[in-house]
């Protein structure tokens, strides 16, 4: 669970204020602007000259290279997208949009990629009918009595099945429309032509290409633990297919997404364990005094966390799996009908051809790139979970787009921003935006956080918000906004207040003075916000 841009270095306190969306840097040849300057210097009107334009531009001071004519004009930027997750196909469809011929190649799964099959969508359905069985045993309120309700997992499973298969229908539909995108299915392998040009390989086809852009994502791999073969251990794809509910499931290897299905087949009547190898559940940039409240509401609902737990061997005996590890240190076990493998993603990079390419990646595979998701090969660019700087979809998505940006125009948009929300979906969601305090401290500001209990406002009684914490994150000097995080029912749509708040800049007394509705987790923000000035 990393956080947005948390390990890019973005030059002095004062130009890392979250609302400023990256930094500037020049180069011989190219320049890197900022999106919003971007989004101001060329219209709609002229962004396919740019496109054309680029292929002068001389990639990384190689010399000038050779263009294909048609009629007397060049023909359009040929982009090759390898990967087709969801950074995939939203870069394809940009490029395609603005002048480029694009080929998206596929391999693994299906268009979408995982956010779409095993992810966050997915897990907001079973998330979402968990719920409701939940509410309807504990309504929180008295009077309306409680029911215990039925749970028919194969409907449930053929929905979200129906539902994964609609949006694949509709994005393969998306991406057929438009005439500059090319779909070919197969692994590619990368190596260069006679003339030093890019080669795409694919099965028994090849092509030259101007630009490549890896968005190959990441796949799911067995751990290194004894046993887990004969341990017929599940993926996150059997868990969304199974048709009757195991009476007991370990997550293993938890995160964000794993705590959503943990938590929604507790709520439909699994017992769950989750064992994390680490000592924090959360992430370091998120506080203790959240991660806390977070493990105390699971655990109100019966599920066992285990930090600190290490599983070193698996074995299948008479339809449950025992897992064998040390807590802390001292030997232990733990039993359950199915073990859940969630975690153990790695690159996607191996065949691709990269090293004879000089394109660099670190030991677990990850490439590496500089500011404007370009590779050490200047024609080769990269962005999502394949850079290893977080998992989350829609993060991933912009990074592609910009990357995609920066392989097809003559300028060059850094790709770093703090401000960028992002939700755990567990009930109450946690969710954040920008820098919590460390973080904040470390990039050169007088860091100051605020604290909410909603057990002590109004809110929390009078709204759907009775239990949880608000955390604004300000700097001392300016007042401004740093950071935000939400443990709150409805704070993964209040999050995106403070998300433009700290993209325009805002501190924190012109956001108290914004009027908020009375009696909403809207207005427990108001009020952690005007604490400011009360010396709280």
């Amino acid at each position: 669970m990393k956080t947005p841009g948390a390990s890019v270095d973005v030059g002095s306190a004062a130009s890392r204020a979250p609302q400023h969306q990256d930094r500037l840097t020049t180069s011989e040849n190219q320049r890197i602007i900022t999106a919003n300057q971007y989004e101001g210097a060329c219209t709609p009107g002229d962004e396919r000259g740019l496109v054309s334009a680029a292929r002068r531009v001389t990639p990384g001071g190689r010399g000038p290279r050779t263009m294909a004519t048609h009629d007397e004009q060049e023909a359009p930027l040929h982009l090759t997208i390898i990967g087709g997750g969801s950074a995939g196909c939203t870069a394809a469809m940009w490029a395609a949009d603005h002048g480029a011929r694009v080929t998206l190649v596929n391999d693994g799964l299906p268009l979408g990629g995982n956010a779409l099959h095993v992810g966050v969508f997915p897990a907001r359905l079973f998330m979402r009918a968990a719920t409701l069985r939940h509410r309807a045993a504990h309504p929180g309120l008295p009077g309306p009595g409680s029911a215990t309700l039925d749970v028919d997992l194969k409907a449930l499973s053929t929905h979200v099945q129906d539902c994964i298969e609609r949006a694949h229908t509709s994005l393969v539909a998306e991406l057929r429309r438009r005439s500059g995108v090319e779909l070919v299915d197969g692994r590619a392998t990368l190596s260069l032509g006679a003339e030093e040009e890019l080669r795409v390989e694919v099965g028994k086809r090849s092509w030259s290409s101007d630009r490549v852009l890896l968005t190959c994502g990441a796949t799911s791999q067995p751990p290194r633990v004894e046993g887990i073969e004969e341990a017929e251990t599940w993926s996150l794809r059997d868990l969304i297919a199974c048709s009757q509910l195991p009476p007991s499931l370990i997550f293993f290897g938890i995160n964000d997404i794993g705590l959503t299905y943990a938590q929604a087949f507790a709520r439909l009547g699994a017992q769950v364990t989750i064992l994390h190898e680490e000592d924090r559940l959360l992430d370091a940039d998120h506080s203790e005094a959240l991660e806390t409240r977070l493990i105390e509401s699971l655990q109100a609902e019966g599920i066992e966390v285990v930090l600190g737990s290490k599983v070193t061997h698996l074995e299948r005996r008479r339809a449950r799996t025992r897992a064998l590890g040390t807590h802390r240190g001292a030997p232990t076990h733990w039993e359950a009908a199915r073990v859940v493998v969630v975690d153990n993603r790695r690159p996607s990079t191996e065949g691709l051809g990269l090293e004879a390419l000089g394109v660099r990646r670190d030991t677990r595979g990850f490439v590496h790139v500089d500011e404007s998701f370009c590779t050490a090969h200047s024609a080769i660019f990269a962005a999502g979970d394949v850079i290893g700087r977080g998992t989350r979809t829609h993060a991933a998505t912009r990074d592609a787009v910009l990357a995609a940006q920066n392989a097809v125009m003559p300028s060059r948009t850094a790709g770093y921003t703090p401000t960028v929300p992002f939700v755990i979906h567990t009930d109450p969601p946690l969710a954040a935006v920008g820098w919590d305090e460390a973080q904040a401290r470390q990039a050169g500001f007088e860091a100051r956080c605020l604290t909410l209990d909603l057990r002590d406002h109004p809110a929390g009684a009078f709204s759907e918000a009775p239990d949880g914490l608000i955390q604004l994150v300000v700097d001392g000097r300016s007042n401004q906004l740093l950071g935000a995080r939400l443990l709150a029912p409805g704070a993964a749509n209040a999050i995106m207040e403070l998300a433009v708040a700290l993209r325009s800049g805002l501190t924190l007394p012109e956001l108290a003075a914004l009027l908020h509705p009375p009696a909403t987790l809207a207005s427990a923000i108001a009020a952690c916000a005007r604490q400011l000035n009360s010396g709280a």
